[in-house]
């Protein structure tokens, strides 16, 4: 019998601190779930939007953050 895959869960707490640690902020005030875009802005002051999916990582991959300075 096969386990069943463990969903990653968030919330926009635990996406807010990420961000901080990051060196930005999370903007968005609303969490509707990890594919649904949220708004960020990092330290240089670059606005962009991100999933909770792309920004924490996918299971053993790494996040993204702003596209503009890791471009």
């Amino acid at each position: 019998m096969e386990t069943p895959k463990k969903k990653r869960t968030f919330d926009l707490n635990m996406l807010k601190e990420h961000a901080e640690k990051l060196g930005g902020k999370c903007l968005s005030e609303k969490y509707v779930n990890s594919t649904f875009n949220l708004l960020f802005v990092c330290k240089e002051g670059h606005k962009f939007r991100l999933t909770p999916l792309e920004v924490m990582g996918k299971k053993s991959g790494v996040g993204k953050w702003c596209p503009k300075c890791f471009s």
